[in-house]
Order: structure tokens, then sequence, then C-alpha cells
């Protein structure tokens, strides 16, 4: 018996319809998992953003206000906060930023919510949300939002939730280069006694100048000139890298450089937001020094000078000379007791045999911007120790120096200026300089922002970071000169818009302290290396740099 045609028919359109119905579900799958798939996108954004900004409002906070912020009562903290019960501070920023990236707590008809939390670790340590993740304050921002489903509400889920969780934080960065110029383009330049007349380099190396940085130091260049690193001679320098946001010229070890990098924490100053080293909050005994010759100082009259304040006089009234020193002499508070010393109107040490204790040295100004606030000259024989004390700091600056006045009025009818620095002790001279010691006990005393010593060391020489060409760009002349040959263990710094010269031949060789960890760091705004001049950072006893750390904002989960 034959079967009618429209049977079939019927069997058709029976599976049509079950085919439509999968496709129809397989369909409100993939818009149900899309849309959620985008608001978790979306969701995770605002959270990163959000998180990211409370961090960056607390840096801001401690950079203004110093390490003292870094504390719950100047930070917001506290567990997991709706943003919409007005929260301020850093909280109030993160919620701004979760807003303005589409999600606020009771948005979206009440399908969205945003909670906040922070804390601060002291000593660092993780937030609950990113172990073995080491930070001083974190901010987690959680955000989530009820998406309504299609496929899925057949099965009788009518809304799904999405959320997403991000967590940033202040932590600790380890300073990297051995050399870092922190010029950028445009910044008003040197005069260069190299120049080649185009370029406004961050370092200028003459011909035949050397540059050889340790193995776990580098070159960092933060112009993004064409010419950012310019080498006028044949010697490339021995480096592990350079980086730079900018390029090269001559001769440069091109397989190690990396040029055009984004700008990052690497290019800006290593004690950005620390403000200055501190001075001792005890006033220190005044010295006149009949005539300026520190030899024939009655305080000095033993061949040691004691911690003080020392300046030059005629018929007992201030001059503002400079102080002489012909003859050997100590700066000692006996062994390696810590001294504080302050000298009015320059230092001036020419063939003869100085030894500096462990303390702080500060040349507070000169008549004349001309005249050097330290001259180490010709024959001059400098020791500082074997790096086993605390160390020394020399600050070079003026009489309005942070603290200054209190401990060391500027005696009447002085007016002084800041001077530059110049060592340039000959070839019948020796210079070695042992910075701070920060492995060591150093004085506790703290400036407005909350650093100590030991947070800056280990500094060598110091530039007050109010005398720069970028503040006063009429300065035209370089604010530290190094002649001849210098030994030195830690960093000398100057600020961004300052620079350093090394004048033809110049030697400057890194050593380590008794640990092998030390060896020289130059961090200037920009260096003019001279002809046939050798920086060797590390030369002898310094397997790796003494690390220097700084804080930065980062996501951490």
């Amino acid at each position: 018996m034959r079967k009618r045609p429209g049977s079939r028919n019927g069997q058709a359109l029976i599976m049509v319809t079950m085919a439509l119905l999968a496709m129809s579900g397989l369909i409100g799958m993939v818009i149900d998992f899309g849309w959620s798939y985008y608001t978790r996108r979306a969701s995770q954004a605002a959270a990163d953003s959000a998180a990211l900004a409370g961090a960056r409002a607390a840096m801001d906070m401690i950079l203004a206000q110093g390490v003292s912020a870094l504390s719950c009562t100047g930070l917001s903290c506290g567990s997991e906060t709706s943003c919409g019960n007005g929260l301020s501070g850093t909280w109030g920023t993160a919620c701004q930023y979760a807003q303005q990236n589409g999600f606020s707590a009771g948005g979206d008809s009440g399908r969205q919510q945003v909670t906040v939390a922070a804390g601060v670790n002291s000593p660092a340590a993780a937030p609950p949300t990113a172990p073995n993740v080491y930070v001083r304050y974190w901010v987690t921002v959680r955000v989530s939002t009820t998406v309504p489903q299609l496929y899925s509400a057949l099965l009788g889920n009518a809304t799904a939730t999405v959320a997403a969780r991000a967590t940033a934080a202040i932590t600790d960065f380890l300073v990297n280069g051995s050399v870092i110029a922190m010029n950028r383009e445009g910044d008003p330049a040197p005069t260069w006694q190299n120049s080649p007349g185009t370029n406004n380099p961050d370092v200028l190396l003459g011909t035949n100048a050397l540059v050889w940085a340790p193995i776990d130091g580098g070159i960092v260049l933060a112009s993004n000139d064409a010419g950012a690193g310019t080498n006028l001679g044949t010697l490339s320098p021995i480096s592990p890298y350079t980086n730079t946001r900018g390029n090269v010229n001559g001769s440069w070890g091109t397989a190690n450089v990396s040029t055009s990098a984004a700008d990052s924490t690497q290019f800006v100053d290593p004690y950005r937001g620390m403000g200055q080293p501190p001075l001792p909050t005890s006033a220190l005994h005044e010295y006149p020094v009949e005539g300026g010759n520190l030899a024939y100082a009655s305080a000095c009259a033993s061949g040691t000078c004691p911690p003080g304040v020392y300046y030059a006089t005629s018929g007992g009234v201030p001059t503002g000379g400079q102080l002489a020193v012909s003859s050997p002499l100590n700066f000692s508070n006996g062994g390696t007791t810590w001294g504080d010393y302050v000298f009015y109107g320059g230092l001036n040490i020419t063939g003869s045999t100085v030894n500096f204790g462990p303390g702080r040295y500060v040349l507070a100004g000169v008549l004349n911007s001309a005249t050097s606030a330290l001259n180490i000259g010709g024959g001059a024989q400098i020791g500082t120790g074997t790096g086993a004390d605390a160390g020394r700091l020399f600050i070079v600056t003026d009489p309005s120096y942070p603290g200054l006045s209190a401990i060391a009025p500027l005696p009447a009818p002085l007016q002084l200026t800041f001077g530059p620095t110049t060592i340039d002790a000959g070839s019948n001279g020796s210079v070695t300089l042992y910075g701070l010691n920060p492995a060591s006990t150093l004085p506790s005393d703290q400036n407005s922002l909350g650093y100590t010593l030991s947070d800056f060391g280990p500094v060598t020489i110091w530039q007050d970071q109010r005398f720069s060409n970028i503040t006063n760009p009429s300065n035209t002349t370089p604010q530290m000169v190094f002649g001849s040959t210098t030994v030195l263990d830690g960093i000398v710094y100057q600020p961004r818009g300052a620079w350093m010269q090394f004048k033809t031949s110049a030697k400057l060789f890194g050593v380590g302290g008794p640990t092998n960890v030390g060896g020289a760091r130059l961090f200037a705004g920009a260096l003019d290396v001279g002809a046939s001049s050798t920086l060797q950072l590390c030369r002898s006893g310094c397997s790796q740099s003494a690390p220097l750390w700084n804080h930065t904002v980062a996501l951490v989960e």
C-alpha cells in the first residue's frame, strides 16, 4: 500500500520546527554569553581604572606631604565599603573613576554595585587579594552588575551577576642605572665644552671618552631627542644597557641600546617626592675664623676641627669669603662618631691633606655665584675613611636650605648665594669619598616629608634641588666639575636641569665598601664627559651597586 506524500511533509515540518527551536536556543546562548562577556570586560576596565586612581591619589598625597601621609590617618583605609556612602579621599577618587567608566553604586536602575577597600602595610606586606606581592598601600575595587538573560531565562535563570575585581598599590621599585640623566627635550641646555652645536644631549662623550658601568647598572637618558646620547669618539660605552626615550648618535654599542622607550619611572628623578636630606635639629656651635684660614683657627689648633658652624671674619666682622685649608687638617667628632658641619662662604682646599670624618658637611653659599662652594684644588689629598663607618654627605646649597637657619643662623651682614662644586686635585693630588652608609646607624633626623638620612643613602654629594637651569635658565656654567682622579663610593646627585662636567682626561673610579656593594653612581640633568676621560663606575670591590628604592603605583591584581 502506497503512503500519501502529505505524511512526509508533516515529518519535515516537525524536524524544521525542532531545528528552529534549537537554533533559537543557541542564538539566545550566544547573546547571553556575548553580553555577559562584554559586561565583564567593561566591569574589569572600570575596576582597574578606579583602583589605579585611588592608589595614584594616595601617591600624590605622599609626594606632597611625605611618608608621614603613608598611614591610615592620612589615607583612606578600611574594609569593603559601598561607593554609595559618600566616600571621600582616595576612596572617593576611586569611586569617581568607576562612575566615569559607567559603573556606580545603585547604577543602572539598581543593577550595579561598586565597593572599595584599602589598607596600609608597614612594613611592606601582601594585600589580601594578591599574595606574594609586597606593597605599602593598596586599594581594591569590586564592580558587579546584574545582567538580564534570554535563553537562561527559559531554564529559570532570569538574570546573571557579572563581577570584576582589581587591586592597585603603592609598591617599592628598585632604581636601576649607574648613570641617570634626567633632562627632557626642551630643557634649557648647558654650554657644553664639546657641544656638536645642534643637539642638546643628556650625555655627551668627547673624543676617546669612556663610560664603564657595572653589570647591574646601565645608562638611562630621559630625553626623547634624536641625540639624547651623543658620542664624538669611537669608544662605545661599556654598559649592560642604555635606555632612552630618544636615540643615540655615534658609537654606542647599539646591541645594548633600547631607543624610543615609553616614559616610565626609570626616567624620573630617583629622589622624586622625598624632599632633601634632613639636617640636625639642635643648634651648632659657631666658630668665627679670623682671616679665613682654618689652619690658624683656634678651634682647629689641635689639627682637628670639631663639629660646628665656620665662617671667615676680618677684625671680628664676617666677610663671607672662602675658608681656606693650607695645612693638614681633620674634620672629626672623634673617631667614628657622627659630626655636623656648616661652612658659610665656601671651602677651598689646595695642597693639603684633609680627612673628613663621618658626618654632614653643608656648603651653605658664597659671595659670588662664580665662586665654588666646595673647591678641592691642586695637590689636595682628601680622605674619608674606608667605607666601614657611617659615611659622609656633602650638601651644596645656600643659606635658605630647609632647617638651616634654625641650627646655624647666617651671620650678619652676610648675603650669600649658591655656588658650584669643583673637584680637581691635579696630578699630584688624590680624592677618595665614601658616601652615606645606610647599613650603619645614621642620625634619625627627619625632613618635613618624614624621610631620614638612611633614605638618602648612599649619596656622597647632594646638590640642592632648588638650583638648576630649569628654575634659573640664565645659569649657563656647569654646576659640578670633576678633573684629575676621584675615587668614589656612593651617589653624586644633581636635580633635573643641573649638570656635571668631567674635564679632559678626568678619571672617576667607583669602589665598594667592606660588603663588596657600592661603586659610583651619577644622577644629574646631563653629563659632559670630556675628551680622554674615563668613568669606571665599578673599578674594584663592588660586585653590585648599593640598592636604592623609591615608590611607584601599579596594578597588582
